[in-house]
């Protein structure tokens, strides 16, 4: 049957079919809903309840829901949904979601866990599988904390200051120097020209210097000082001097530069004594301190409120 320029078809199923000029067919089903199939192979279904599914010719297929929102699924298995908040959702076949919320705020989640917020003021949270968390504020500083209680914080200028859950603290700034400061009050600075400077917990100060040589000062005021070449000079408060040469042929000999023998260790730490010094022709050994050694991991940083769910953009 024919009206005009269009044709109408009359079948069980569909209770009217009309084809337009261009090759558009529109079907008419006794549900009420209708389905539009176009040239270029493109489908459009306008459901009874309202809603509308489009079907690409390249496979992609967008339904609209009668609420509003829309989801669109791709050839590879990927959907994108957009609800009504105005927000955009999307599922990789791999299981990772990333959501981009109404203020700007994208967030990405992974299979295995980890999740990461980046806000529109360029700050970011991440949360790790494990338990430790990386956040980065506006300003660049990034601060991450493990579970082990450790947290290390890396700020714009260069400088990293780790804290050990032992209250241990390590910190290195731009210019190469380094501290590390210990609870019970020892502490140990290595400058960039390579002067390495000891402040044990008894007060002793130990200032090893790059060629080898030492100089050691105990809190009473004498001052020890040992040469490349092995030779000891102790001066005491009264201003007496006490020098001792490397005997000839001995380990460290005059013009000679003999790196000292390394202290032996424990597993899992490493035994940092305050130097002896002479009196009268005796060594007199301060206490020795033990300095447990830890790994390096990470911050903790307080959490700033993630979004829905929360590595890496």
């Amino acid at each position: 049957m024919r009206n005009g320029n269009l044709e109408t078809k009359v079948s069980a199923e569909v209770i009217q079919t009309t084809t337009s000029p261009d090759g558009t067919v529109m079907e008419v089903r006794a549900d009420g809903s209708k389905v539009a199939l176009m040239p270029d192979k493109t489908k459009v279904e306008m459901l009874a309840d309202g809603g509308k599914i489009t079907s690409l010719p390249d496979g992609t297929v967008i339904h609209s829901r009668p609420d509003k929102t829309r989801v669109t699924t791709f050839p590879d298995g990927s959907t994108q949904e957009r609800p009504l908040d105005g927000s955009k959702i999307t599922r990789l076949p791999d299981g990772t979601t990333k959501k981009t919320l109404p203020d700007g705020t994208k967030v990405i989640m992974w299979a295995n866990g980890a999740t990461k917020e980046t806000r529109p003021d360029g700050s970011k949270i991440a949360k790790m599988p494990d338990g430790t968390v990386v956040e980065t504020d506006k300003q660049g500083t990034e601060v991450t904390c493990r579970p082990d209680g450790s947290r290390v914080t890396f700020n714009k200028d260069g400088t990293k200051l780790t804290e050990l859950a032992d209250g241990t603290k390590m910190e290195s700034k731009a210019d190469g120097s380094k501290f590390t400061f210990y609870k019970d009050g020892a502490k140990v600075e290595t400058r960039p020209d390579g002067v390495k400077i000891t402040t044990h917990k008894d007060g002793t100060i130990t200032e090893t210097r790059k060629d080898g040589s030492k100089l050691t000062t105990w809190p009473d005021g004498v001052v020890k000082e040992t040469a490349t070449d092995g030779t000891k000079t102790t001066t005491r408060p009264d201003g007496t001097k006490t020098v001792t040469k490397a005997p000839p042929g001995g380990a460290a000999m005059a013009g000679l530069k003999v790196p000292p023998a390394p202290a032996k260790e424990k597993a899992g730490t490493v035994n940092v004594s305050a130097p002896a010094r002479e009196e009268g022709g005796t060594e007199e050994a301060a206490p020795a301190m033990m300095i447990h050694t830890a790994t390096l991991l990470g911050p903790c940083f307080s959490s700033m409120g993630l979004s829905p769910s929360v590595a890496f953009v």
